[in-house]
């Protein structure tokens, strides 16, 4: 009475973790394709009554038609291989909502090497799914404008002090392709005093955002050009907590600004020029031989 009591509390205790995960499991007798047991999360998971006949035409219909060829031949290759089967497909309840179904679970071989039974365990990803899809969708966009401009796009995490990310772009900025600087790094492709600085620049802006003060912070330096040797580039970057590595992250864009840089050379020796004729003859010794020279 005690092992059976036992035995209760362990298999409760096992139900519930099971419903806890979205996760339920059968079992298949391969021989009569009749359902020897299935957890009452599987029907949760089907979306269907409890007293629903779960057989083979059931889970042929219940599987998207597309996905139900590759489910077929999935556990066809893992009979013959005897391998554990692991494989996603979609499936279609009763009222034709679309569920991502994540399915694991093992075969059992008789005497003649034949299968006789599957153990097996479901869960629903329409979530984590749905995420990924999101995800998708989102780093197809990121893609199409880092692709489309002549900034660079780049994520660089502050604690491995490492590239995560630099746009194909960044081959109109400094000449190298986006894996040479990854593999690079930040002395590839800048030069050590710039680099210096930088960094001076970058660890007062990243105690301001561990203190809450600014989450930003730009800076205009020298770097390296493969045709050019130096260009003149200005950085943005925006910090970042990544929740899943603890890591702090400097999210920005580098942008070539050499022939701006140019121009405003320009005008500074304009200034300059103007600064000095303006100290060498001042503004009133010239009006009054401007006047002299209209009276003569």
């Amino acid at each position: 009475i005690l092992i059976e009591s036992e035995l209760k509390d362990t298999e409760d205790k096992l139900s519930k973790a099971l419903n806890y995960a979205n996760m339920g499991v059968w079992g298949w007798n391969l021989k009569t394709g009749s359902l020897e047991y299935v957890h009452d999360e599987i029907y949760r998971l089907f979306e269907i009554p409890e007293n629903t006949v779960i057989d083979g035409g059931f889970i042929k219909d219940l599987i998207h038609p597309e996905d139900y060829p590759k489910v077929q031949e999935y556990d066809s290759q893992a009979i013959e291989n005897r391998k554990k089967t692991e494989i996603e497909y979609r499936i279609k309840c009763p009222d034709g909502k679309e569920k991502w179904i994540s399915a694991k679970g093992v075969f059992s071989y008789d005497e003649d090497n034949s299968p006789e039974f599957y153990l097996g365990i479901l869960q629903d990803i329409t979530k984590r799914k749905r995420h990924e899809e999101l995800i998708q969708d989102y780093n197809d966009k990121y893609n199409l404008v880092a692709n489309h401009t002549s900034d660079a796009i780049w994520i660089y995490d502050l604690n491995d002090d490492k590239f995560l990310y630099m746009s194909p772009s960044i081959l109109q900025v400094s000449g190298f392709t986006s894996e040479q600087v990854i593999d690079g790094g930040l002395s590839f492709i800048i030069p050590e005093d710039s680099l210096v600085k930088l960094k001076e620049v970058e660890t007062a802006a990243r105690n301001n955002f561990i203190m809450g003060k600014s989450d930003s912070f730009t800076f205009q330096f020298e770097q390296y050009h493969k045709e050019k040797n130096i260009t003149h580039v200005e950085l943005k970057a925006r910090y970042n907590n990544n929740e899943y590595t603890g890591h702090i992250e400097a999210i920005g864009i580098t942008r070539d600004i050499s022939n701006r840089k140019i121009i405003e050379d320009q005008l500074k020796q304009q200034n300059y020029f103007t600064n000095i004729v303006l100290e060498k003859f001042p503004i009133g010794f010239a009006l009054n031989e401007i006047d002299t020279n209209n009276v003569t």
